[in-house]
């Protein structure tokens, strides 16, 4: 056979798709498969045996090389061989000599690809990085996926469920909520009442301010037709206990109310802890406004035993405030309860003397004195330790030693947080993930960027012990009245850590206590505020006990211990320990402490003197009372 005739006996063993590599673009685009690049086009000049051929065939496949440089090789090897046998050798002896295929195609290869131009190279080596980087982020996206976004956190006890639990134990027939449930749902938010230019007001904002407001007269007359509710909470404030339970069918028609959603959307299961809505102690400071708008109308109707009826309901609101939550977040509404209750009794009590016989003197002095348990208030922490632990359950996952690492739903939980005040762009961390959608590329872009900001966050163990540290420290803000909030430790060590390398590291403590700056809002100085004017109601009804007595207002407050008032009180702003001042001017007591300035104004009360606590100027007057905001 001619060597054209064994050329295409090897070729009968070629697939369509290798004819396709070896016909060029141009005849490609014509419809051509024209197989010109074919090297086997060099094979036929040589007269070889098949034996030969199939050698030569072997090695140019095995060496991977361009077309044109498999030509070459082709035409090399075959005139290699037919060298071979003109000098006399055999087949078998050439072939023996020659080799292995793959071998020699190795050499053939590596002596080629050396040949070939200095861009080749650099391309090669540039497409050789390119390669290498991306498997190495597709490895690091694959170890971030499986240590971090499929990470999950491990949930051990419901805060909610907590609480309801010990709620359903309350007999209902002893439950101050279902009062003041009903009595809220009986009010119609949306109505809309007029003043005397006939312009569209709340009732809520007049009833904050009462006779002071000049639309006192309109919503007098409002007040009237509110009969139903304000029964209603008197019932309520009759009760010790709130007995508020989350999970409650009962609660259907007051979510709706404010919320229009059903009941079994508050609060869910799984809900986590700063997420907890606490609606019902938001609108007991409703059901406290409609107490004291009705408490004013009797005390201008001169109707004593009404004015003790609405008084006496009002002196548990505080309790039922503070049982909605084992921590400051109740508290804070529980103490602006008592400082309205308090100023109220002592405006009462002040400049409506005659409605109020001894013994309602008595029993008002009572229940101030029972009033969450009795003085000085002091803010609790309990839930707040609690909060920081179900935020590491929701937020870690638990090795079962007390350690864990960072997931997916903590950056949820910490973006929401900030969502929710706001304060997103103070942390560019977080601000610069992208958007979480449905879609399923786009939320894993998502995952993979909060995955690599979640590889640098500490362990569990290690954020806990900051959070407890910094909580503690934000504790101490809460109890102290003398330390401005911007020179206390705790803003001082959040801010160092804001600015420290450690931000990365412990992103979930910057983000919950440094997020605590943005309103000032003085809790120290809050809680002594409320102590003063709950000791101010007490030395108001002291005052009245003793003018009954004499006469006369005494020449000081040592006069009305210990009979009618068990110690005077204390000024915490005195650096001497000095007592709280008091003296009678134009006839009427004068009652006043020389506040956060330390100095004595001589009663001049600050800029703001219904919330001192936002002044630094003037002296903290209590007596005469003026009611603030509840």
């Amino acid at each position: 056979m001619t060597s054209e005739a064994l050329v295409e006996t090897l070729r009968e063993q070629d697939s369509w798709w290798f004819r396709v590599r070896m016909t060029p673009w141009r005849d490609l685009l014509c419809g051509r498969l024209s197989g010109s690049l074919d090297y086997r086009n060099a094979m036929t000049e040589f007269d070889l045996p098949l034996p030969l051929l199939q050698t030569v065939d072997e090695v140019v496949q095995r060496s991977r090389l361009w077309p044109r440089e498999r030509s070459d090789v082709a035409a090399e090897l075959c005139a290699h061989f037919a060298d071979g046998l003109r000098a006399g050798h055999t087949v078998e002896e050439l072939q023996q000599s020659f080799g292995s295929a793959k071998e020699s195609a190795q050499l053939i290869r590596r002596s080629k690809v050396r040949c070939r131009s200095l861009g080749w190279h650099l391309w090669r080596r540039i497409w050789q990085a390119t390669v290498v980087s991306a498997v190495f982020l597709a490895t690091v996206c694959l170890f971030l996926f499986v240590r971090y976004v499929w990470a999950e956190p491990t949930i051990t006890f419901d805060l909610v469920e907590e609480h309801d639990e010990i709620n359903r134990e309350i007999p209902e027939a002893e439950r101050a909520w279902p009062h003041y449930r009903n009595g809220l749902v009986a009010i119609d938010r949306r109505r809309e009442l007029y003043d005397a230019a006939g312009e569209p007001f709340s009732a809520i904002d007049v009833l904050d301010e009462c006779p002071s407001d000049p639309r006192w007269p309109q919503v007098k007359e409002y007040l009237a037709e509110m009969e139903v509710p304000i029964q209603l909470f008197i019932a309520g404030g009759e009760c010790e206990q709130l007995g508020f339970i989350n999970r409650d069918p009962g609660n259907d028609a007051w979510t709706r109310w404010f919320n229009t959603h059903g009941w079994e959307d508050y609060n869910e299961s799984g809900t986590p802890g700063c997420h907890i809505l606490l609606a019902q102690t938001q609108d007991l400071r409703m059901v406290l406004r409609y107490l004291k708008g009705a408490t004013y109308v009797a005390l201008e109707e001169r109707d004593g035993p009404r004015a003790m009826t609405l008084l006496s309901a009002m002196m548990n609101l505080p309790d039922h405030a503070r049982q909605s939550f084992d921590g400051a977040i109740a508290d804070l509404v529980a103490i602006a309860h008592v400082r309205t209750i308090s100023q109220l009794i002592a405006a009462a009590v002040m400049e409506y003397p005659d409605l109020f016989s001894g013994d309602d003197l008595n029993r008002l002095s009572q229940g101030l004195e029972e009033m969450l348990g009795g003085r000085p208030f002091e803010i609790r922490w309990t839930g707040e330790h609690r909060l920081v632990d179900d935020f590491l359950q929701q937020s870690f996952t638990d090795d079962g030693q007390g350690n864990g690492q960072f997931t997916i739903e903590g950056i949820r939980l910490l973006l929401s947080h900030l969502e929710g005040i706001g304060e997103k762009e103070l942390f560019p961390e977080l601000s610069g993930l992208p958007e979480q959608a449905a879609e399923a590329l786009e939320n894993t872009k998502f995952e993979l960027a909060a995955a690599a900001i979640i590889a640098q966050i500490a362990d569990r163990r290690t954020v806990q012990e900051k959070m407890h540290e910094l909580s503690e420290l934000d504790f101490e803000t809460f109890r102290d009245p003398l330390t401005p909030l911007d020179e206390s430790q705790f803003y001082q060590e959040t801010e160092s850590l804001l600015k420290s390398a450690d931000r990365e590291r412990l992103l979930p403590v910057a983000v919950f206590y440094g997020t605590r700056f943005s309103h000032n809002y003085n809790y120290g100085r809050q809680v002594a505020w409320t102590n003063m004017i709950h000791e101010a109601a007490l030395v108001a009804i002291a005052l009245e006990q003793y003018r009954r007595r004499e006469g006369k207002w005494p020449e000081n407050l040592a006069a009305l211990t210990p009979q009618l008032l068990l110690a005077v009180p204390p000024d915490p702003y005195s650096k001497e320990g000095a007592l709280l001042t008091y003296r009678v001017e134009d006839g009427r007591p004068l009652l006043y402490s020389i506040g956060p300035n330390q100095q004595d104004d001589e009663g001049t009360p600050p800029s703001d003197a219904q919330q001192p606590w936002k002044s630094a100027d003037g002296d903290w007057v209590l007596l005469p009372s003026s009611e603030p905001n509840p």
